[in-house]
């Protein structure tokens, strides 16, 4: 099972373009949709949200102030660190027997145990470095870890759910009962296709991707492999439901992850939801296409990574300018104070030119630029 994860890696092709865009967007600095509209509202009014938001908390307020007394990056990294390492360390351990080889300790470990011992090393490390930098004292820290405990709570909650659904699914054989289905109306190359939108569609309204991974793999295997007995295909199908339930959970306003993001940076749900929500179906549509391709033609799925980058690069260009345009305003959202810094005759100081402060949708009195 482990091998046929690895083998779906280069399918979770929604998961590795976002990771892309990204880095596209932040390399480009360009923008387009409701961010575009955000970002020149920051850098000319400093207004990080809209009049009429609705902050999901007051950062300040509940969070407290960061940590400027004595500020450890080491606290961040370290049990980062740790807990890879010991998950990593400890999946090898599990699958250690005598007269294996590396591959055969990858593939037979068990995950399960070795991410619980390596959650605990990370908390432990936390004490340690916490008590270590007279940041917390051990009860602070174990408080701390309590409350952490409770936030999951309900995250935690909505997984079993799902995985019981999951289980529900399997025993009753629905995977088998939908292929038999499927044999007759839908042709294999685009089942693929298929599962991306139907785990898209369910992470949106469920707002759980691990849940929807839990309800649509018992499902969405047993067809494939019935349809065609491919290795290849099941594990494009695994990578399918990654890429969909991770795409549903970007766009759901009901995501876990989206309400926790919102709460712990102090932006508006709706808002966070609808900035993220471009680049977000930017990705999802390249995906679908570069599956579709590679369910007719058998492409490399790595060939269809590449030409997945390039036209994300277009498509920033493309819709940031004409998105641009559409408003009157700069593709990239630039501090008002570096508008322009021309240098004079002399080759003296740069001169800053102030501009005048932006309607709140971004667009800057004078037209594209923000100046008369």
């Amino acid at each position: 099972m482990f091998e046929v994860f690895l083998n779906s890696i280069p399918f979770n092709m929604y998961s590795l373009l976002a990771i892309a865009m990204v880095a596209i967007v932040v390399l480009s600095r360009r923008d387009y949709g409701e961010m575009l509209t955000a970002e020149h509202r920051s850098w000319r009014t400093g207004r990080v949200t809209r009049e009429d938001a609705r902050p999901m908390q007051d950062v300040a307020a509940e969070l407290g102030e960061p940590n400027t007394e004595n500020p450890r990056l080491v606290c961040f990294f370290a049990p980062v660190v740790v807990l890879i390492a010991v998950t990593l360390l400890s999946a090898l351990w599990t699958g250690y027997e005598p007269g294996a080889d590396l591959w055969d300790m990858v593939t037979g470990a068990d995950y399960a145990a070795a991410l619980i011992y390596g959650s605990f090393a990370m908390i432990v490390s936390g004490f340690v470095l916490a008590y270590t930098y007279d940041i917390m004292s051990l009860g602070e820290s174990v408080d701390t870890t309590i409350d952490g405990f409770g936030i999951m709570l309900t995250a935690v909650s909505i997984l079993v759910l799902a995985w019981s659904i999951g289980v529900a699914v399997e025993e009753l054989g629905t995977g088998e009962y939908v292929a038999g289905i499927a044999e007759t109306v839908l042709d294999p190359a685009l089942l693929p296709a298929v599962v991306l939108l139907v785990a898209a569609f369910i992470a949106f309204s469920t707002g759980t991707s691990w849940g929807t991974m839990a309800i649509v793999t018992p499902i969405a295997i047993p067809v494939a492999w019935e349809l065609t007995g491919d290795h290849t295909m099941v594990a494009a199908i695994v990578g399918m439901i990654f890429s969909g339930a991770i795409f549903g959970d970007h766009s759901s306003p009901i995501s876990d992850t989206s309400v926790l993001s919102s709460t712990f940076t102090g932006a508006d749900l709706i808002d966070h939801v609808r900035t993220q929500l471009y680049y977000a179906v930017t990705v999802g549509v390249v995906a679908l296409v570069l599956i579709l391709v590679w369910g007719v033609t058998r492409i490399s799925p790595f060939v269809l990574l590449a030409v997945g980058l390039v036209l994300l690069v277009v498509l920033v260009y493309g819709l940031s300018e004409l998105d641009a345009r559409r408003r009157g305003i700069s593709p990239v959202a630039v501090h008002a104070e570096q508008q322009a810094t021309p240098q004079d005759a002399a080759g003296g100081e740069p001169m800053t030119v102030p501009v005048e402060p932006a309607d709140e949708d971004g667009t800057a009195p004078g037209g594209p630029g923000g100046q008369d």
